[in-house]
């Protein structure tokens, strides 16, 4: 009887070792979404001189349980901009994100002023709560003009006239 108590509990004991190595098997898999990422701060797609389309990536399945309470709850998903990495809340800018497409999402912000440094992070908002992907950095774009200015012809004391041509700005046509 006793042979026979100690085969079931090493039986036992192998059933609960094999079903703990497929459960880590399981997170595993379902966790190596993006390293376990719920969100991520993508590279930014474009930046011109008063915009940037600013990128994020959002892993639902990945959102810790203790977040996820409320099955009901509504999701959204945005980037925030800033000129510091303190992301102040009166220094924010703070765009939603109007769709999600296979994990990724893209906000243009607009706005923004010519050969500027810019701090961005994307977000999940919960309602009560939001959660950050990782700071990143933008540079918007300079001015850029080449023209050609003749000689001042009609010069007086008040004023001159002088012929100015601009070739291939880079300022967008819709300012």
């Amino acid at each position: 009887a006793s042979n026979y108590l100690i085969w079931i509990s090493a039986m036992l004991m192998m059933a609960v070792g094999i079903s703990g190595c497929r459960s880590d098997e399981n997170e595993d898999e379902n966790s190596d979404k993006k390293g376990g990422s719920y969100i991520i701060t993508g590279q930014p797609s474009t930046v011109g001189i008063t915009y940037a389309i600013l990128t994020g990536e959002f892993y639902p399945d990945n959102i810790p349980s203790a977040y996820n309470s409320t099955p009901t709850r509504t999701i959204s998903l945005g980037i925030e901009v800033s000129m510091s990495d303190v992301f102040k809340d009166d220094e924010v800018y703070t765009a939603y994100s109007r769709g999600i497409e296979d994990n990724h999402m893209e906000v243009t912000v607009h706005g923004l002023s010519p050969n500027t440094d810019y701090y961005y992070r994307a977000f999940i908002d919960l309602g009560t709560l939001k959660l950050y992907g990782e700071k990143k950095t933008f540079k918007t774009s300079a001015i850029e003009l080449t023209y050609d200015a003749e000689e001042a012809s009609d010069i007086s004391f008040t004023g001159a006239s002088i012929k100015v041509r601009f070739y291939n700005p880079t300022l967008p046509i819709s300012l």
